[in-house]
C-alpha cells in the first residue's frame, strides 16, 4: 500500500506519525492553467490574502505586518478575502488589513487579477489551493514554509518564518519596491503552475497506480 500526500508539509507530518517515507508519494492537487480568462491588471502595492480569517492562517501575523507597512509604506494595502472564524472587529490582534469578507467567485478572481502580490503566512496547512490560483494570476507569493510548495524562494516569491510579522512586511515591501523583481517573479509563477497542472497530476497518479501493480 501507498499513502498520498498533497504537499511536503503533509509528507513531513505523515513521517512524524510513523509512516515510512518509502510508502509516501507526493501528489499535489491540480489547477487548470487557463483558470483566469482575463489578463492580470495589477495595482502596485495591493497585497492579497484569500482564506479563512483566523489564527491558524496566521492572520494576526499578517495584521501586524500590515500595521508595520502602513507606517513604513503607506501606499501598500493588505486586502483579506474570506469568511470570518471569529469577530475580528473586537480583536485588536486583527487590526491592519482591509477585510472584504466572503465574496462571489467572480469577485475573488478580480481581486487576484488586480493584486500586486499574494501573501499566505499560514501556521499549518496541508495544501493551499489559493496558492495555485495566485500562480495562475501570475502573482509573486510571500508564504510561510508550512504551505510553500508553490514558492521557489527568490524565484517566484519569498518564504518567511511563521510568527514573524516583520519578515512578512520586509518581504512584501521588497517585492513591491523592486519592479524588475516583481516582473520576473510573475513570469516564474505562471511557469510554476505547470508543476500543478492537471496533466502533471495525471502523470503522478499513473506512477502511483503502476507502483501498486508492480508490488502485487
Amino acid at each position: 500500500s501507498l499513502v498520498l500526500a498533497a504537499s511536503e508539509y503533509s509528507k513531513s507530518g505523515l513521517i512524524d506519525l510513523g509512516v515510512p517515507e518509502s510508502k509516501i508519494r507526493l501528489v499535489p492537487y491540480a489547477l487548470r492553467t487557463d483558470y483566469f480568462s482575463k489578463p492580470p491588471s495589477p495595482v502596485r502595492g495591493r497585497v492579497l490574502f484569500v482564506g479563512t480569517v483566523g489564527y491558524l492562517k496566521g492572520i494576526p501575523d499578517l495584521a501586524a505586518a500590515a500595521r508595520a507597512l502602513k507606517k513604513s509604506h503607506p501606499d501598500i494595502e493588505v486586502r483579506v478575502v474570506g469568511p470570518f472564524e471569529l469577530d475580528v472587529a473586537n480583536c485588536r490582534d486583527f487590526d491592519g488589513p482591509t477585510y472584504l469578507g466572503q465574496m462571489p467567485r467572480n469577485e475573488v478572481k478580480s481581486e487576484y487579477l488586480n493584486a500586486d502580490l499574494f501573501v499566505f503566512p499560514t501556521i499549518s496547512d496541508a495544501f493551499g489551493i489559493v496558492l495555485m490560483e495566485a500562480l495562475a494570476a501570475g502573482l509573486p507569493i510571500v508564504a510561510s514554509p508550512n504551505c510553500a510548495d508553490a514558492v521557489d524562494h527568490g524565484v517566484n516569491g519569498l518564504r518567511v518564518p511563521i510568527h514573524d510579522p516583520q519578515a512578512v512586511a520586509d518581504a512584501v515591501a521588497r517585492i513591491v519596491e523592486n519592479r524588475d523583481m516583481r516582473a520576473a517573479m510573475s513570469v516564474a509563477s505562471k511557469r510554476k503552475l505547470d508543476y500543478f497542472s492537471p496533466q502533471a497530476y495525471r502523470d503522478r497518479m499513473s506512477r502511483v497506480v503502476a507502483a501498486l501493480r508492480e508490488s502485487r
